[in-house]
Parts: structure tokens; sequence; C-alpha cells
């Protein structure tokens, strides 16, 4: 039989204690209800309330038993890192704590050859599943295995889909590592995606195996524009979704239950990693150190690290109840007014391009090659070329949203929506420094801002080609690694 145990557990925080507090006790009802005891991690990016932080962890210590990852303990970290051969400044590039994306990489370096949880801090282990008002009421997106229905409010999106008893560390162990092949018959796991279900003979020769397995959700939806639904062609639109105050939640509103009906398999990379299972025992990249949507950028990479890598989606959500409000305000239509460093990342690592590379930690250097390429080009051209890139991919979503648009209410609705978010484009774009990262906007001017940019994605392309380096001395020192013996 499969071994369905998660390893660890690893909540990524940073000046949110009390939010960290409510994971946690989620977390030991979780492990105390289904007779669960993995090895917890709390990486703590605080600049702020790093004491706070430690003391919520250190109270938890008789439920959970969880080890505390400061500013002190990667320091150590990495000392013990550097002594085997990886560059100090791959290490201080990479597992500094302070950003999101260097939370993620301790907690990959410090769960290396393991089954790993990866947890948010707003995150509440609350499992819900899907009802069938929500699936006739909800919206799906093509190549989008979830049903999307959208509230005004977070209280109506938590209270709206079904609590249910799920065990959520077995339902991840479950299914991570394993081949599509084997995870379960074909009536009981749906393979998500006409180009999947074509595919599956090869998929099966090739040795596809799940990576990654990923949580609907209840709450916060996360979405970084207001406008981001326009972009995705809808399959379905069920009848609870043609009132008139519905339709525009998708341009308005962050409250969603987004939920699988169904364990499905899928292709299709694009990683939230607020409760999310990694299958830390075959490579896997690092996570863009700076800024936000490093977990999108992450999903791009290990499909073309690791062609032979599935993602599993489960038929249960969890509740995100974040600190921020139901509502955009002044940050709708985010992408018609800015860039941020996540897509210039996908821009430049060319997700659409293979790696020729037999082996994953190859294929990375090949990536690696990519970006420090694009930081080496001259100032002017790098500046030229990214603008170029990002405003084509804008007209080209526009483009195909607008072939998307049937007929009907809602069709004019998200037209006209449409229409705005091009003349917002449209007056945004023609900004010297549109193109420009909201992370580089702190220079004291835009082609400075350009200069550091450059200077940052040759450093983690730098940081990339190492990467191998540093997981496999941490796989070697995986003992001297942990929280508390790392600087002996």
């Amino acid at each position: 039989m499969h071994d369905s145990a998660l390893d660890a557990v690893a909540i990524v925080t940073a000046d949110r204690p009390h939010l960290l507090d409510r994971c946690l006790t989620a977390l030991c009802t979780q492990c105390h209800v289904y007779g669960h005891s993995p090895r917890v991690l709390v990486v703590d990016g605080s600049r702020r309330a790093a004491a706070d932080t430690r003391s919520v962890t250190e109270r938890a210590r008789g439920r959970l038993r969880p080890q505390y990852v400061g500013r002190a303990e990667a320091a150590a970290v990495r000392t013990v890192l550097s002594r085997h051969g990886v560059r100090r400044e791959v290490l201080h590039a990479l597992l500094t704590p302070g950003s999101i994306g260097c939370g993620r990489n301790l907690a990959l370096v410090l769960t290396v050859g393991q089954k790993v949880l990866m947890l948010d801090d707003d995150i509440v282990l609350d499992p819900c599943t899907l009802t069938t008002r929500l699936r006739a009421s909800g919206l799906r997106f093509k190549g989008d295995c979830r049903y999307w229905t959208f509230f005004a409010t977070r209280t109506q999106a938590l209270a709206a889909a079904e609590p249910s008893p799920v065990d959520v560390l077995s339902s991840h162990g479950a299914y991570l590592g394993r081949a599509i092949s084997d995870v379960a018959p074909e009536d009981s796991t749906r393979r998500d995606m006409d180009t999947h279900r074509r595919a599956h003979r090869s998929d099966v020769e090739r040795g596809r195996r799940l990576r990654v397995s990923l949580t609907g959700l209840a709450g916060d939806s996360g979405r970084y524009c207001s406008h981001q639904a326009l972009f995705r062609p809808r399959i379905s639109e069920g009848p609870g979704g043609r009132t008139p105050h519905a339709r525009t939640l998708p341009l308005t509103s962050r409250e969603v239950c987004c939920i699988a009906d169904a364990p499905t398999v899928s292709l299709n990379a694009d990683c939230m990693m607020y409760c999310t299972g990694l299958a830390n025992d075959g490579f896997l990249p690092p996570f863009v150190p700076l800024g936000r949507g490093e977990d999108a950028v992450f999903g791009a990479v290990l499909a073309l690290c690791d062609p032979a890598a599935a993602f599993m989606h489960l038929p249960f959500g969890v509740r995100h109840d974040s600190e921020r409000p139901s509502g955009f305000g002044s940050e709708a239509m985010a992408s018609a007014r800015q860039s941020r460093l996540a897509e210039v990342m996908a821009v430049l690592i060319r997700p659409g391009v293979p790696a020729r590379g037999t082996v994953a930690a190859d294929r990375l250097r090949e990536i690696a090659e990519r970006l420090m390429s694009a930081a080496a080009v001259a100032p002017m051209a790098f500046v030229n070329c990214l603008s170029e890139a990002i405003l084509r991919i804008r007209a080209r979503q526009i483009a195909l949203a607008e072939e998307a648009m049937g007929s009907g209410a809602q069709a004019r609705l998200w037209r006209s929506a449409l229409s705005e978010y091009r003349t917002t484009l449209k007056s945004h774009s023609a900004q010297a420094g549109f193109c420009l990262p909201l992370e580089f906007r702190q220079s004291p001017t835009i082609e400075a801002g350009f200069r550091h940019l450059q200077s940052f994605v040759g450093q983690f392309g730098s940081a990339c080609a190492s990467w191998p380096d540093v997981l496999k001395a941490a796989e070697n020192h995986s003992r001297a690694l942990r929280p508390g013996t790392a600087a002996g």
C-alpha cells in the first residue's frame, strides 16, 4: 500500500503572529483528530514581530513541537551549507528570511527528501467541499478543473462551502510522488483537459508523476488583478451566476469558493502555494526571492525542469481568511496599471521553450543561462526587449478575450469591462516606467530601477545555476541542518 503520511509541514510567515497562532491551532486539531505527528517548521521572515512569532511557535510545542526558523537559524543553515562548497552569495540570495520566496526556499532545503505540505500563515485547515449549489452557480475556466463561485463578502464565501471531515495531510500524501497510472481507477480520478486525455498513453510511458498536490479554497482568492477572469475563457456558467449582481463579482471581489469536484490530474503548472503538497524527494527548483507571484514562476520552472511532472487538484478546500479587503478598490485592474517581477521572470525563462538537458538539474542550469544572458545585454536592449514582450502578452490576452466573448448579458458586461481595461492599459503603458516591476519602483530613477532589475535577474540566474549544489549539500547534511543543531 502506498504510504500516505506526510513527513513535514512548513508554515511560511512574517510579522503576523496572530495569524500564525490560528494556523497552528487548526493544524494541531487536524493532527490530533487523524493521529498525525509530522515534523513542523515555522519559517519566519519577520522584521518587526520576530520575538512574538517565536513565542507563538514555542507555545505550540506542547501540541506539535514546531521548530522555529528565524534569521539566526537561517544564518546557521547557510553556514553549514557554505562549509560544504556552496557559494555564500548564492546562499545569501536564496536563503535569507524576509521575502516569501526565501521562506519557501528555506522550507525546501530543510525538508529535502521528504513529502511536505507548505502552508501560508493565513490559512486555516478547516476543510470544506463543493456543494451541488456551488457547482450549479459556478464558472468553469478552460484549463482549470475547479468551479469558481464569487461572493461579495468574506463571510459569504466562508459560509458557502460544506464543512467536511477531510484528513488534509493524508489526502495530500496519498498522491504525492506517485505515477499517474497508479493513483486511482479511471472512474474515480478525473484527468483534466482534452489534451491530457489524448496524451494519457504517452504520459504513462514517460512516467509522469505527481509532484504537486493543490487544495481548493474558500475566502480570499489571492487574485492579483481584478480583471484576471476576462483572460480565462469560460467553459460553463451556471444559472445562479446570471443575476445582475453576480455578473459583476468576478471583476470586483476577491472572495470565492474555488474547489474541484473530484481528484483531478492536470498538466497546468499554474500554482498557488497557500496550501500545497510537494514531493520534495525529487528535484524542485528554487522560488524567486523577491516579490509575490513566486509560486506561479515556480510552477513554470518546475514544468520546464521536469517534463514528467503532473499536478493533482484535491476535491476539497481550506479557509483562506486573510487581512485583505474583499474589494479591490484602488488596486482594480492592477495588470493594466503596472508590471511585477513575477511576470518579468516568466517572460525571461521562456516557458514555451523546453530545455534540452536530460536531467532536471541540467535543465535548470539552461534556464539559468537564459536569465544570465538577459542580464548581460546592453541596458537599453534589455529594457526594449522586456517592454515589447510584456506588451505583446497583454495584447494577446485582450485578443483572446475578445475571441472568447459570447452573447447575452454576461458577455455585454464583460465586453464593457474589457474595453475599460484596454483604455486603462493604453494610458498606463504609454508611461516610461510601466514595464518596470513594482518591486523596483523605489529606485531614484526609472533607469536606475531597470539597472537594478537587470542585476537582480543575473544574480538569480547565477543562484539557479548553483541550486542543484545547494540541494545536494542539504541532502548530504540534513541532520546538521535541523534547527537547533545547524550551528554546531
